[in-house]
């Protein structure tokens, strides 16, 4: 990192960082904006405040994104720099891939703290025309949006599952398919970015995310279990939760990312690689 981006990088930090600890110092406040048009006062009141809760976490995200960008255009190397065209796709597909993370449903067979969303067919698109560094970025960049506009409800335990079990669908895919550019290739891709997701996406559940949640909420985790046995009767205990509900959800998921990634990725890889 040269002298000159020290200061944005740490700029960048701190801001997001500030409004991470307004969202949690906000989380349990009885204060809710609401859009009121009876009178003018109080819509400028409430897009004022908007504005004030918002912006400065979006200006640190730019600030941040721009700086690590411009680190990555001054590395020297013989591989091909990210360009302004790079950069303009990946702002693209971050926000239709933050829009999607929105639309999230539950499957019948899962508790429905367990939601999927379509997101990653996204990201999955992005990572094959520009790698798997760019995927992880676009994953990273959508949950952080997601965060700094919406806060969380799991104290950020699901957006981290999100961002790990995103990665370990997209990564793999993408790296495949980096070297073998053909239906096979795609197809493969598919497959293992679908059974890394089941993989990594239960034994991440077993062994942290689960146990972090209960920690943090003081639930118990037979609570948990609770709620998956009343929605699907092979639930019994924590590892059946994992293996009857969690590892089909996940590749349910990466099913349906897939296919929709394979139906679209031919129709918009012209933009792709403008």
């Amino acid at each position: 990192m040269k002298r000159k981006h020290v200061f944005p990088f740490i700029l960048g930090c701190c801001l997001i960082l500030l409004q991470i600890i307004v969202c949690i110092s906000t989380a349990n406040s009885t204060f809710k904006p609401q859009i009121s048009f009876a009178t003018i006062s109080s819509t400028l009141h409430t897009v004022a405040y908007l504005l004030g809760y918002y912006v400065v976490g979006i200006i640190g995200t730019i600030v941040l994104f721009l700086t690590l960008f411009s680190i990555n255009n001054n590395v020297r190397s013989s591989k091909r720099k990210f360009n302004i065209n790079d950069i303009t796709k990946v702002a693209v597909l971050t926000a239709i891939a933050s829009v999607l993370m929105l639309l999230e449903f539950p499957l019948w067979f899962a508790p429905g703290f367990y939601k999927l969303d379509i997101s990653e067919a996204v990201i999955l698109m992005g990572g094959f025309a520009m790698g798997p560094g760019a995927a992880i970025l676009i994953e990273f960049l959508k949950n952080l949006i997601n965060i700094l506009l919406n806060g969380t409800y799991t104290a950020y335990i699901g957006e981290l599952a999100n961002f790990i079990t995103g990665c370990a669908f997209v990564v793999p895919a993408a790296v495949i398919y980096k070297y073998h550019k053909n239906k096979m290739g795609a197809l493969l891709s598919m497959v293992a970015g679908s059974l890394s997701l089941m993989v990594i996406g239960s034994l991440l559940n077993y062994f942290v995310l689960i146990p972090a949640f209960s920690r943090f909420y003081n639930l118990p985790i037979e609570n948990i279990i609770d709620m998956g046995a009343a929605v699907n009767p092979l639930v019994s205990d924590l590892k059946t939760l994992v293996v009857c509900a969690v590892a089909p959800f996940n590749l349910v998921k990466g099913i349906i990312c897939s296919s929709l990634a394979m139906l679209l990725y031919k129709r918009v890889s012209k933009i792709l690689h403008i």
